[in-house]
């Protein structure tokens, strides 16, 4: 794929003709690409064309973007319906990524190829924009319950999918990214929002910096089939003239995404060439930090972690993002009210849900929503089978991120005991409320994890318990 790109967008021909030779060679029949690939030659068709780099392939490529913007327009045409029952109901949109770029003045949408469109709302509309969609005939595209389908959303997912149930699909976010979940993170991006026309209906698409902070923040993300479509995306918001770039360095801060942006920004500029303002590229290489570029490096490579250590720094760069979101919002009286400080806490005994033999469903009080300080949740482990004497770590989790971790825990029961006698274990996690607050959790994940040579799965438990208290 990075041959291909520096043929679409390097900004020496000289280059951009070689590498394009050396793909061609690589992908001898079109036939045999893949749907990413392909989103790509859409958007350097014209590219190359300009260039004076022309063979059968670019003359066939040509094709292949005039079946992209049909597609794009079937899609936008199957929406229009969605969206006009949206604006009836009072209910502001903002559209966002790919579509975005089409109802803007960039001169992108003969070249960019759309598989759904991509809607941002606020996260308080979600019951109302399900009853809209219903309305008319669009829903959502997992077989869940509206209070399961809220659960999912509302603490580990930014987006979720409607189907009008033909090929057109809607990207529905309740935040733009994934990584900025806060309730604050979309603030100045609906303030910059300008009008632009969709059909007949009016909707909001972000500022030409936002829709470059936006495509950063996604593009480098993990995908099985690398993601590219967002360097072209990047290089015309970029070349546009519109970017405000202290603005631009003003919300990668206060998103905490210096290192997507400066990966982004660098290759962008010292691999294909493109012009970037030497301040903006100096400032992004400053603010690089744990954990910040260990989420990188994870998110680049998985879409789901499964290595302890990953989910450690997704876990600690959320924390971090929600602690700062808890500074802020006292700014924010009016919008988003501040939390009590004076509410005590302290919950009885309550049985963890089982999800399997390692992991429990724990519960967390809508009171502790109204705690701006550190709470604690204890954790009873009652078992009466284990034989031996076991060490093990537990964890805390939630969104596949790991908030809390005791590790090397022993267990000792070094030798059958009684069958009427059960062994207790205590462990306290110290839980940081804002969290909770940034994220709207309702639950917390409860896992029992390997150590040193032992399989999790090896100690067996009656029942997991838990109790809250400030």
């Amino acid at each position: 794929m990075g041959i291909l790109v520096e043929a679409a967008y390097h900004v020496d021909p000289i280059i951009a003709a070689r590498r394009w030779e050396e793909w061609k060679e690589s992908t001898p029949d079109l036939d045999t690409i893949d749907w990413q690939t392909a989103r790509v030659l859409a958007q350097s068709a014209t590219s190359l064309s300009s260039r004076g780099i022309e063979s059968t392939n670019v003359a066939t490529l040509k094709g292949v973007r005039q079946f992209d913007w049909a597609l794009g327009e079937n899609h936008l045409h199957d929406v229009r319906p969605f969206l006009n029952a949206l604006a009836q109901a009072g209910i502001p949109v903002m559209v966002i990524k790919g579509a975005a770029l089409l109802l803007s003045a960039l001169n992108v949408g003969t070249t960019r190829l759309m598989a759904d469109i991509d809607m941002l709302i606020e996260p308080a509309h979600i019951d109302n924009v399900l009853d809209v969609a219903a309305s008319v005939g669009w829903g959502i595209k997992r077989p869940l319950s509206r209070e399961h389908f809220r659960e999912i959303l509302l603490s580990s997912k930014h987006s979720f999918s409607l189907t009008n149930g033909e090929k057109s699909e809607v990207d529905l976010h309740t935040f733009a990214l994934l990584l900025n979940r806060c309730p604050d993170h979309d603030l100045m991006l609906w303030a910059r929002g300008t009008k632009a026309r969709f059909g007949d209906v009016d909707v909001l698409v972000p500022s030409v910096t936002d829709m470059l902070v936006v495509t950063i923040g996604r593009g480098l993300l993990y995908n099985p089939r690398p993601l590219a479509v967002w360097v072209g995306d990047s290089i015309s918001l970029i070349e546009s003239g519109a970017v405000d770039w202290d603005i631009f360095l003003e919300e990668i801060e206060r998103r905490d995404l210096a290192t997507f942006a400066y990966a982004g920004i660098e290759y962008i500029s010292q691999v294909l060439g493109r012009p970037v303002p030497a301040y903006v590229r100096t400032k992004l290489a400053s603010w690089l930090c744990e954990p910040f570029i260990s989420e990188f490096l994870g998110h680049i490579k998985y879409w789901e972690a499964t290595s302890r250590t990953i989910r450690a720094s997704w876990g600690a760069a959320a924390s971090i993002r929600a602690e700062k979101w808890q500074s802020r919002r006292n700014s924010y009286q009016s919008i988003f009210p501040v939390a009590a400080t004076a509410v005590a806490i302290k919950t009885g005994w309550q049985i963890a849900a089982r999800l399997d033999d390692t992991r429990f469903t724990v519960g967390i009080p809508e009171e502790i929503h109204q705690v701006s300080a550190q709470c604690f949740l204890e954790i009873k482990l009652v078992g009466d089978e284990v034989r031996c004497s076991h060490r093990l770590g537990v964890a805390l989790t939630c969104f596949d991120h790991s908030i809390c971790e005791v590790g090397n825990l022993e267990l000792p029961i070094e030798y059958p005991v009684d069958a009427n006698l059960q062994q207790e274990k205590f462990i306290q996690f110290p839980v940081n409320t804002a969290i909770i607050a940034a994220y709207s959790l309702r639950k917390f994940r409860l896992e029992l994890l390997e150590s040193g040579t032992l399989d999790a799965s090896a100690i067996r438990l009656d029942a997991v318990e838990y109790r809250w208290q400030t």
